[in-house]
């Protein structure tokens, strides 16, 4: 997949949707955080720290999200474990 910064044909904002989607359910999941009034400005975060996981080296759909999870304190790893 060739990413260029700025730039991204229609399945890469496809799937960079679908893991904004992601991150949002996960949240959604985790009874102990409290989501923030403004979810434009949640969106907004979430958009951009997606964005730099995708022109990050080593890109992958799964640490994406579990990147930018990690960067807003959910750690769904622990909470996949107590599963």
């Amino acid at each position: 997949m060739h990413r260029y910064a700025g730039s991204c044909n229609p399945e890469q904002v496809h799937l960079l949707q679908d893991i904004c989607n992601e991150v949002l359910k996960e949240m959604g999941k985790n009874d102990g955080l409290s989501l923030p009034c403004d979810m434009e400005l949640l969106r907004d975060v979430i958009a951009r720290r997606v964005m730099s996981q995708f022109y990050g080296e080593g890109f992958s759909t799964d640490r994406a999200v579990l990147a930018v999870l990690a960067s807003l304190g959910v750690d769904r790893t622990a909470r996949s474990a107590e599963s």
